[in-house]
């Protein structure tokens, strides 16, 4: 299992690209403030986003696949579920995934969302027959290399929407506008999305209600993940979200191991052991 920690040359970028970023967006040239938060501020902030000092099991990640062990971090919620519209189309997709919230309050005062344990699908029978059908068509004609990445594809557009979907539904709060302001740009408000990136594609065959229905699951044949960082604030002068450009980066590498599993009896196994981290189209 991939260990990492908050890389501070990585968090020192990205914010440096996000105050930049958030500066052009606003249109301002004016320096941006750097004033900590006061102790009194810190302990409101504590107390309105849950933390809790005293409960020694909320602590750390503990567990969390391709994951994190930065101190200060607790499980907002396991196994959360959100349904979507992917953008152009009308597929709607379901999303499965935990969510951390982490705190680290040396110098600025730093918040960050983590998502992990991460799958998703189309949901059948929700407007999908087109990716369906093309997806099909691909693993009709052999070409293996091509399905993998579109189903890679697929599932990084859906932790974007899930990530933008999650932290512009922060910012309805005005406790989140005002503690987390592009002017004021003392406290950091981050997500970090974690995928694992060495695996195999398997598809087959399962029956639902009756009826053959493809079924699409991983195995793991290496130990490495992606991660994206992302930054988020409230412009209170365009009266929306500003978010960063998002940093990705490589945590491991998949070397083969005698981990690797493989795919089950029947089924097909697609692509090679290692993917590209979050592909665009």
């Amino acid at each position: 299992m991939i260990k990492s920690k908050f890389y501070l040359g990585s968090l020192v970028a990205i914010i440096a690209t996000f105050f930049i970023y958030s500066c052009a967006k606003d249109g301002n040239t004016h320096e941006k403030q750097n004033n900590f938060l006061s102790s009194s501020q810190i302990e409101e902030l504590k107390s309105t986003l849950g933390f809790d000092e005293n409960v020694e099991t909320r602590s750390a990640m503990a567990g969390a696949s391709c994951g994190n062990t930065t101190q200060g971090c607790f499980l907002l919620q396991a196994g959360k579920t959100d349904t979507f519209l992917i953008p152009g189309t009308t597929c709607y997709a379901s999303a499965t995934y935990d969510l951390y919230r982490c705190l680290n309050t040396t110098g600025a005062t730093i918040v960050t969302h983590i998502f992990n344990n991460f799958s998703t699908f189309p949901i059948v029978g929700m407007g999908c027959d087109s990716i369906l059908n093309s997806w099909d068509s691909l693993l009709n004609v052999g070409n293996f290399n091509e399905f993998s990445y579109q189903l890679d594809l697929f599932n990084a557009i859906a932790t974007e929407i899930v990530e933008q979907n999650y932290n512009k539904q922060l910012f309805t709060s005005s406790f989140f506008q005002s503690f987390f302001n592009c002017e004021q740009f003392n406290t950091l408000l981050f997500s970090e999305f974690y995928l694992d990136n060495c695996f195999k594609w398997c598809v087959g065959n399962k029956i639902v209600d009756g009826r053959p229905v493809r079924d699409y699951q991983r195995r793991t044949c290496g130990e490495s993940c992606c991660k994206r960082t992302t930054a988020y604030c409230w412009s209170a002068a365009k009266q929306k979200v500003i978010e960063s450009s998002p940093v990705v980066e490589q945590i491991g590498n998949c070397e083969s191991s005698s981990s690797i599993e493989n795919c089950p009896a029947g089924y097909y196994t697609l692509g090679s052991c290692q993917h590209q981290c979050f592909p665009k189209k």
